[in-house]
């Protein structure tokens, strides 16, 4: 069966367009009368037609949308090599970047995107087309490309106010008495840690108050938001065990986003405060290491993230807000024991990532039926409609199963010549041993790959306790290793395998195991990372230090 036809001629009758084609393969003629316009396109595999009256004058459609799936187009490539045709340069890139960012092949490239800026249709329409034709596609991330189209449509108009104010991050903005009073008051926690004198709840809690807002705090909270080397241990003991929401609220506060997004203090102090108290006293997965992301998701998006263009004010609070929930009511254990044991948590979601679908949705909840927690309700509902979307995406991809596909569509953006077919001249770097971008490459990027940036940056924060200083990475480690050893023990209790690197007997697995996971995991991620934001290049220098330590011993 031959793989290919062409046109050898165009001829009309009165029945429509008469197409004649002939065999590669076997050259033998043949004549196929259509009764049809027949729309030729570059990429197109199979015939378009168009149905109209004869007689009737012709006209251009109204909606271009171009239907071909990223299989067809990679085929049609393929056919055209095999057959010792040269593709198209463009073209050939275009089908490798959709290949590397798409979960499911058989899907029109970037259709939703087509659909929402083509000129024949307007919103409503466009969005009622991706929903019924965008089959197969997580729904949070076709919601976010919805909803990204709209905005920053809506955003370019006349009158509407600038996106990119992009102010730089105001240390000066302390902690008000009332929201401190928010983040910290509470007569559970005051009869544990305020002095026994106390007469009175109201006193102590006013007194316990004054202690989050002494000089202390607020030079560490200040610290924090311009240190890679930060010690968030200090900032835990130092805050009465609070470092989560204390951090948020002046993070999110300095970034001007509480201003710019009107948001309510005293809500975004309720929902952070129910935040940190969802998470559990675990040894490792606990509110410090979830203030431990946020601080350094807070680096990466001030050295480079804001500036390169690649995050936008929703994008950058979406950020911290995931940062802060990526972990919510972690209980201690593994995705595979949940799922080995049929936890409820597991049969929930089930066994997709159930842990990072429990956090993102719990800490959902916790907005929607805590009162006086929705901090989102000043928001339009588009920009509701797009830090939904991205929180759940960028929890999601913190499932370590996912991270060498996430890792290699990365690279593309990462390291583009290297990806693909781009000679020295026509690399988006300057020149090929430069690790600069030309001016507007990644603020260029289209919004899914902005996204895996973004999903990126908070993998490398969820793990950045590997580029800390060397005491306060041990100290992390520590912890890490008896919260596995704490499974183990669950495991030897129910007459389980243990799982590896979590036996309490077998402590020399873990020494082991750092040196491995730093070749496999850390170094390929962080070296990438930089590659693409050079400014967070002290995040590299700290892993190189901590591999190098671990290599000696």
């Amino acid at each position: 069966m031959a793989r290919h036809v062409t046109v050898s001629s165009l001829a009309h009758s009165k029945e429509g367009l008469v197409i004649s084609i002939r065999h590669v393969t076997h050259q033998a003629g043949a004549i196929l009368k259509v009764p049809v316009k027949v729309e030729l396109e570059p990429w197109n595999v199979a015939f378009r037609t168009d149905l109209r009256q004869e007689g009737h004058m012709e006209t251009s459609p109204q909606t271009h949308v171009d239907t071909a799936t990223i299989a067809e187009k990679a085929v049609a490539l393929l056919n055209t090599v095999l057959e010792g045709g040269l593709p198209n340069l463009a073209e050939t890139i275009a089908v490798r970047d959709a290949m590397l960012r798409a979960t499911d092949l058989q899907q029109p490239m970037n259709l939703g995107q087509q659909l929402m800026q083509s000129s024949g249709l307007d919103d409503e329409v466009g969005q009622a087309m991706i929903d019924l034709l965008q089959a197969n596609r997580h729904s949070s991330a076709k919601q976010l490309e919805i909803a990204q189209a709209t905005f920053h449509r809506s955003a370019s108009k006349p009158g509407t106010s600038n996106l990119s104010r992009h102010q730089s991050f105001d240390s000066s903005r302390r902690l008000s008495k009332d929201v401190t009073m928010k983040l910290f008051s509470s007569s559970s926690q005051i009869g544990s840690l305020a002095p026994a004198e106390y007469e009175t709840d109201q006193q102590a809690e006013a007194d316990y108050v004054d202690l989050a807002l002494a000089p202390v705090v607020e030079q560490l909270l200040q610290e924090a938001a311009d240190s890679w080397a930060f010690d968030i241990f200090q900032l835990a003991e130092q805050c009465h065990n609070r470092p989560l929401s204390s951090l948020g609220f002046y993070l999110i506060k300095g970034s001007g986003l509480i201003s710019f997004f009107n948001l309510d203090e005293e809500k975004l102090a309720c929902f952070l405060r129910g935040i940190e108290d969802g998470y559990i006293d675990n040894p490792y997965h606990s509110c410090t290491h979830a203030a431990s992301v946020l601080q350094i998701i807070h680096m990466l998006v001030q050295n480079g993230l804001i500036q390169s263009g690649i995050l936008d004010e929703p994008m950058q609070l979406s950020c911290y807000m995931a940062a802060i929930c990526h972990d919510y009511a972690h209980p201690g254990l593994t995705n595979d024991f949940l799922i080995k044991t049929r936890h409820k948590t597991a049969v929930t979601y089930n066994d997709i990532s159930p842990l990072e679908n429990m956090h993102v949705s719990s800490s959902f909840m916790v907005a929607y039926t805590t009162p006086g927690a929705d901090f989102a309700e000043p928001m339009s509902a588009v920009v509701r409609s797009m830090g939904r979307a991205s929180v759940i995406e960028l929890i999601l991809g913190t499932d370590m199963k996912k991270h060498f596909s996430t890792l290699s569509r990365f690279q593309a953006i990462a390291n583009p010549k290297a990806a693909s077919f781009f000679s020295d001249a026509e690399c988006p770097r300057q020149h090929s041993n430069c690790p600069a971008f030309e001016p507007g490459y990644l603020s260029n990027l289209a919004a899914d790959q902005k996204l895996l940036v973004a999903q990126v940056a908070l993998k490398a924060a969820d793990i950045a306790h590997l580029a800390a200083p060397l005491g306060i990475h041990q100290r992390w480690t520590t912890q890490l290793t008896e919260e596995f050893f704490r499974q183990g023990d669950r495991e030897r209790s129910l007459n389980m395998k243990i799982s590896p690197l979590m036996d309490r007997d077998d402590s020399a697995g873990m020494v082991k195991s750092q040196v491995g996971f730093f070749e496999i995991v850390a170094l390929p991620l962080f070296k990438g990372f930089v590659e693409l934001i050079p400014a967070c290049a002290p995040l590299l220098d700290g892993v190189m230090a901590n591999y190098e330590y671990w290599r000696s011993l």
